[in-house]
């Protein structure tokens, strides 16, 4: 069998056709227009207009169907229109046609690679402080490497530029604009800012280290209307841990809850650092795994049943009792009740449920 090649820049040019089928012929009669326009302004705001289409292969044709002067104009209309919907509406598929036209392939023309740095020199100009877009471009200029060393020695580029590569206080100024602004949203809308948040930790992982702990205390206290807050206290690491760890001393049990769930996932992105806690276990400290036992059941390590037993009946508490009635391990429930009794308490079954932290994460 004969085996043929077919270049990835062929691919991408029958990609884009294909893409484009159904609204070609507008598509083309605003490339025609750009074409033959000589006010450059105009030619902005027809690369603005084109946004709407949202065809992650646009910016590609727009290169290649015209000259340098007018693609660069378009271009840049069409990455405000881009950066416009991302901002008012996080839009996806703006994001990725975004990324799309500014990050570095290694099959795109020289030319194409050039038009891309310069896109990407432009934003670095602006005043524009949008979280989203500016990860999106700096993720950008790393794709592309040494095209952007001399953005340091750059007049009135250089010190911004190395604030959002290296300066990672930008995921703690997120957070405070969060709190700032979500305390009025909606579930909906504070959930959405919480996952825009967390699209950071890609490009500044060791920015959520850096969130301070009054920030983390008020991430914390919001827990209760907001779990996905915890997500944010998981990344973060140690200077979450003091209100977490009050905060498993609520009275609320939904807050009890959501502080033990950030703890058991913020072992993921920080292993080592509950050891003190995972380390109780191996030397049954009953008086410490009673402290914080939310975080004990929503661990649900296998074999620890007993030992979280006798942390009960040697610290017993009727909101620690009342979930380990209801974590779902039969063996621990069993065990509850049995120390209620003996602790002069009735233990009864009944229609309803108490939502107590759970055996093990889901």
């Amino acid at each position: 069998m004969r085996r043929t090649f077919i270049s990835p820049f062929f691919v991408s040019i029958m990609f884009i056709a294909a893409a484009l089928a159904g609204c070609q012929g507008t598509i083309d009669e605003q490339i025609e227009e750009i074409r033959f326009c000589k006010d450059r302004a105009e030619v902005f705001e027809i690369g603005r207009n084109l946004a709407d289409s949202n065809s992650i292969n646009l910016a590609g044709l727009l290169n290649h169907r015209l000259d340098s002067v007018p693609a660069l104009d378009a271009l840049r209309g069409l990455a405000s229109g881009y950066r416009q919907r991302i901002q008012s509406r996080r839009d996806n598929q703006s994001i990725d046609c975004l990324r799309a036209m500014l990050e570095f392939h290694a099959d795109s023309s020289e030319r194409w690679t050039k038009v891309q740095a310069e896109l990407i020199l432009d934003q670095f100009k602006k005043t524009e402080r949008d979280s989203l877009t500016t990860a999106l471009y700096v993720r950008a200029a790393k794709t592309h490497g040494s095209p952007f060393d001399a953005l340091w020695t750059t007049p009135g580029v250089g010190v911004w530029t190395f604030k959002w590569l290296y300066d990672e206080t930008v995921v703690d100024q997120a957070v405070n604009r969060y709190l700032r602004q979500g305390a009025m949203e909606s579930d909906d809308v504070r959930e959405r800012q919480v996952r825009n948040i967390l699209k950071l930790f890609q490009d500044f992982p060791n920015g959520f280290e850096r969130i301070s702990s009054q920030r983390c205390l008020e991430l914390s206290q919001r827990l209760k209307d907001t779990p996905a807050n915890g997500k944010i206290l998981a990344r973060v690491g140690r200077n979450a841990l003091p209100a977490l760890y009050e905060l498993m001393n609520s009275e609320s049990q939904k807050e009890r809850f959501a502080a033990a769930d950030a703890l058991v996932a913020m072992m993921q992105f920080h292993p080592n650092l509950l050891d003190d806690l995972t380390s109780n276990l191996e030397d049954s400290q009953t008086n410490a795994i009673a402290e914080k036992y939310p975080f004990y059941i929503r661990l649900g390590q296998p074999g620890t049943e007993n030992l979280l037993l006798a942390s009960l009946k040697d610290h017993f508490s009727r909101n620690m009792c009342l979930d380990f009635l209801n974590c779902g391990n039969d063996s621990i429930e069993s065990g509850a009740a049995d120390i209620a009794e003996q602790k002069g308490y009735n233990v009864y079954r009944g229609p309803g449920f108490h939502s107590g932290p759970k055996w093990g994460r889901n």
